[in-house]
Protein backbone atom coordinates (compact mmCIF):
# COMPACT_ATOMS: atom_id res chain seq x y z
CA UNK A 1 0.00 0.00 0.00
CA UNK A 2 1.31 3.43 -0.98
CA UNK A 3 0.63 5.96 1.76
CA UNK A 4 0.28 9.72 1.19
CA UNK A 5 3.62 10.26 2.94
CA UNK A 6 5.39 7.81 0.63
CA UNK A 7 3.94 9.71 -2.31
CA UNK A 8 5.13 12.98 -0.75
CA UNK A 9 8.63 11.56 -0.24
CA UNK A 10 8.71 10.41 -3.84
CA UNK A 11 7.64 13.84 -5.08
CA UNK A 12 10.42 15.50 -3.06
CA UNK A 13 12.92 13.05 -4.58
CA UNK A 14 11.68 13.80 -8.09
CA UNK A 15 11.96 17.53 -7.43
CA UNK A 16 15.72 17.34 -6.80
CA UNK A 17 16.62 19.14 -10.08
CA UNK A 18 14.53 22.13 -8.99
CA UNK A 19 15.93 22.21 -5.46
CA UNK A 20 19.46 21.76 -6.83
CA UNK A 21 18.94 24.66 -9.22
CA UNK A 22 17.81 26.77 -6.26
CA UNK A 23 20.91 25.69 -4.35
CA UNK A 24 23.21 26.67 -7.23
CA UNK A 25 21.44 30.02 -7.56
CA UNK A 26 22.11 30.81 -3.91
CA UNK A 27 25.69 29.56 -4.06
CA UNK A 28 26.44 31.96 -6.91
CA UNK A 29 24.50 34.83 -5.33
CA UNK A 30 26.26 34.45 -1.99
CA UNK A 31 29.65 34.28 -3.70
CA UNK A 32 28.93 37.56 -5.48
CA UNK A 33 27.61 39.32 -2.40
CA UNK A 34 27.05 38.02 1.11
CA UNK A 35 23.71 38.67 2.76
CA UNK A 36 23.84 41.37 5.45
CA UNK A 37 24.76 39.68 8.71
CA UNK A 38 24.70 38.36 11.23
CA UNK A 39 22.53 35.67 9.67
CA UNK A 40 19.84 33.93 11.70
CA UNK A 41 18.18 30.98 9.94
CA UNK A 42 14.62 29.79 10.48
CA UNK A 43 15.16 26.21 9.38
CA UNK A 44 11.80 24.88 8.18
CA UNK A 45 9.67 28.03 8.33
CA UNK A 46 6.43 26.42 7.15
CA UNK A 47 3.45 28.06 5.48
CA UNK A 48 2.17 30.18 8.38
CA UNK A 49 3.73 33.57 7.69
CA UNK A 50 2.47 34.93 11.01
CA UNK A 51 5.00 32.63 12.70
CA UNK A 52 7.95 34.28 10.98
CA UNK A 53 10.18 36.84 12.68
CA UNK A 54 11.54 39.91 10.84
CA UNK A 55 15.26 39.70 10.32
CA UNK A 56 15.39 35.91 10.13
CA UNK A 57 16.16 34.13 6.86
CA UNK A 58 13.36 31.64 6.25
CA UNK A 59 14.32 28.28 4.73
CA UNK A 60 12.00 25.44 3.73
CA UNK A 61 12.03 22.32 1.59
CA UNK A 62 8.53 23.05 0.26
CA UNK A 63 8.36 25.85 -2.32
CA UNK A 64 4.63 26.25 -1.63
CA UNK A 65 5.61 27.74 1.74
CA UNK A 66 7.18 30.64 -0.18
CA UNK A 67 10.37 30.70 1.89
CA UNK A 68 13.24 33.11 1.37
CA UNK A 69 15.30 30.08 0.33
CA UNK A 70 13.90 26.87 -1.13
CA UNK A 71 16.39 24.11 -0.31
CA UNK A 72 16.56 20.36 0.11
CA UNK A 73 17.79 20.11 3.70
CA UNK A 74 19.24 16.66 3.04
CA UNK A 75 21.93 18.24 0.89
CA UNK A 76 24.66 20.83 1.39
CA UNK A 77 23.64 24.34 2.41
CA UNK A 78 24.70 27.22 0.12
CA UNK A 79 26.33 29.21 2.92
CA UNK A 80 30.08 29.46 3.26
CA UNK A 81 31.84 28.19 6.35
CA UNK A 82 31.26 30.23 9.52
CA UNK A 83 28.81 32.76 8.07
CA UNK A 84 25.71 32.07 10.20
CA UNK A 85 25.21 33.26 13.78
CA UNK A 86 22.09 31.37 14.90
CA UNK A 87 19.83 28.59 13.67
CA UNK A 88 16.26 27.96 14.84
CA UNK A 89 14.31 24.81 14.01
CA UNK A 90 10.87 23.84 15.33
CA UNK A 91 9.33 20.42 14.66
CA UNK A 92 11.46 19.77 11.59
CA UNK A 93 14.22 17.26 12.38
CA UNK A 94 11.80 14.47 13.31
CA UNK A 95 10.72 14.41 9.65
CA UNK A 96 14.11 13.02 8.59
CA UNK A 97 15.81 9.65 8.95
CA UNK A 98 18.56 9.56 11.58
CA UNK A 99 21.39 9.54 9.02
CA UNK A 100 19.83 12.62 7.44
CA UNK A 101 19.57 14.33 10.84
CA UNK A 102 23.24 13.64 11.47
CA UNK A 103 24.14 15.14 8.08
CA UNK A 104 21.95 18.21 8.70
CA UNK A 105 23.57 18.88 12.08
CA UNK A 106 27.05 18.60 10.57
CA UNK A 107 26.04 21.20 7.99
CA UNK A 108 24.74 23.49 10.74
CA UNK A 109 28.05 23.15 12.55
CA UNK A 110 29.94 23.96 9.34
CA UNK A 111 28.09 27.20 8.58
CA UNK A 112 27.86 28.51 12.16
CA UNK A 113 30.45 30.94 13.44
CA UNK A 114 32.49 29.90 16.50
CA UNK A 115 30.28 30.61 19.48
CA UNK A 116 27.16 30.53 17.30
CA UNK A 117 24.25 28.41 18.38
CA UNK A 118 21.27 26.29 17.41
CA UNK A 119 17.89 26.04 19.12
CA UNK A 120 15.95 22.88 18.33
CA UNK A 121 12.34 22.05 19.18
CA UNK A 122 11.10 18.50 18.55
CA UNK A 123 8.34 16.30 19.95
CA UNK A 124 9.49 14.92 23.31
CA UNK A 125 9.73 11.15 23.56
CA UNK A 126 10.11 11.51 27.34
CA UNK A 127 6.85 13.44 27.65
CA UNK A 128 5.01 11.08 25.32
CA UNK A 129 6.09 8.02 27.34
CA UNK A 130 4.94 9.78 30.52
CA UNK A 131 1.57 10.60 28.91
CA UNK A 132 1.28 6.98 27.75
CA UNK A 133 1.97 5.56 31.21
CA UNK A 134 -0.54 7.94 32.81
CA UNK A 135 -2.97 7.53 29.88
CA UNK A 136 -3.39 11.30 29.88
CA UNK A 137 -2.88 12.65 26.37
CA UNK A 138 -5.97 14.89 26.33
CA UNK A 139 -4.92 17.17 29.19
CA UNK A 140 -1.34 17.54 27.99
CA UNK A 141 -1.70 17.74 24.21
CA UNK A 142 -4.98 19.48 23.53
CA UNK A 143 -6.37 20.79 26.82
CA UNK A 144 -8.56 23.45 25.19
CA UNK A 145 -10.12 21.32 22.45
CA UNK A 146 -11.72 17.99 21.77
CA UNK A 147 -8.73 15.67 21.54
CA UNK A 148 -10.61 13.25 19.32
CA UNK A 149 -10.94 16.02 16.73
CA UNK A 150 -7.18 16.13 16.12
CA UNK A 151 -6.83 13.66 13.20
CA UNK A 152 -3.24 12.58 13.89
CA UNK A 153 -4.00 11.74 17.51
CA UNK A 154 -7.62 10.59 17.38
CA UNK A 155 -8.23 7.07 18.58
CA UNK A 156 -9.84 4.96 21.25
CA UNK A 157 -6.57 3.56 22.59
CA UNK A 158 -3.63 5.18 24.37
CA UNK A 159 -1.29 3.37 21.98
CA UNK A 160 -2.91 4.98 18.97
CA UNK A 161 -2.55 8.39 20.59
CA UNK A 162 1.12 7.69 21.29
CA UNK A 163 1.80 6.69 17.68
CA UNK A 164 -0.14 9.69 16.43
CA UNK A 165 1.88 12.07 18.57
CA UNK A 166 5.37 10.70 18.03
CA UNK A 167 5.16 9.41 14.46
CA UNK A 168 2.32 11.59 13.15
CA UNK A 169 1.42 8.32 11.51
CA UNK A 170 3.86 8.20 8.59
CA UNK A 171 5.24 11.75 8.65
CA UNK A 172 7.86 11.45 11.42
CA UNK A 173 10.89 9.23 10.94
CA UNK A 174 12.71 9.80 14.26
CA UNK A 175 11.83 10.15 17.94
CA UNK A 176 14.02 12.15 20.30
CA UNK A 177 14.56 12.52 23.99
CA UNK A 178 17.14 14.95 25.32
CA UNK A 179 19.88 12.34 25.57
CA UNK A 180 19.48 11.17 21.98
CA UNK A 181 19.43 14.70 20.56
CA UNK A 182 22.41 15.68 22.71
CA UNK A 183 24.33 12.66 21.38
CA UNK A 184 23.57 13.68 17.78
CA UNK A 185 24.63 17.27 18.42
CA UNK A 186 27.85 16.29 20.17
CA UNK A 187 28.71 13.85 17.38
CA UNK A 188 28.27 16.73 14.92
CA UNK A 189 30.78 18.82 16.90
CA UNK A 190 28.50 20.92 19.11
CA UNK A 191 29.24 21.60 22.78
CA UNK A 192 27.37 22.91 25.83
CA UNK A 193 24.14 21.11 24.90
CA UNK A 194 21.37 22.30 27.21
CA UNK A 195 17.74 21.43 27.76
CA UNK A 196 15.77 24.67 27.96
CA UNK A 197 12.16 25.60 28.64
CA UNK A 198 9.43 27.00 26.42
CA UNK A 199 10.23 30.63 25.51
CA UNK A 200 13.51 30.46 27.46
CA UNK A 201 16.68 30.97 25.42
CA UNK A 202 20.19 32.28 25.77
CA UNK A 203 19.99 33.81 22.29
CA UNK A 204 16.41 34.44 21.15
CA UNK A 205 14.02 36.99 22.62
CA UNK A 206 10.88 35.73 24.35
CA UNK A 207 8.70 37.68 21.91
CA UNK A 208 10.42 36.00 18.97
CA UNK A 209 9.96 32.52 20.39
CA UNK A 210 6.28 33.20 21.12
CA UNK A 211 5.78 33.48 17.35
CA UNK A 212 8.09 30.63 16.37
CA UNK A 213 7.50 27.81 18.83
CA UNK A 214 4.76 25.27 19.35
CA UNK A 215 2.97 25.53 22.67
CA UNK A 216 4.47 23.56 25.56
CA UNK A 217 3.32 20.13 26.64
CA UNK A 218 4.67 17.73 24.07
CA UNK A 219 7.90 19.40 22.89
CA UNK A 220 11.48 19.38 24.12
CA UNK A 221 13.62 22.52 23.75
CA UNK A 222 17.36 22.13 23.23
CA UNK A 223 20.19 24.59 22.59
CA UNK A 224 23.79 23.87 21.60
CA UNK A 225 26.85 25.97 20.85
CA UNK A 226 29.52 25.59 18.20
Amino acid sequence: MTTPMRIKDRLFDLAWPVSYASYLYWVVKLRIKDLPGPLTLNFGCGQDRSRRVPGMLNLDGNPLCRPDMYLDFRRRLPFRNQTVSLIFSCHVLEHFYIYEVESILREWHRVLIPGGGARIVVPSLENAVDFYIRKDFQRNIAPSEDFSSVPAYAGRSTGRCFVGLMLDWDQHKCMFDFGFMAECLEDAGFRDVQQREYLDSQWFQREELARLEHSPGYSIYIEATK
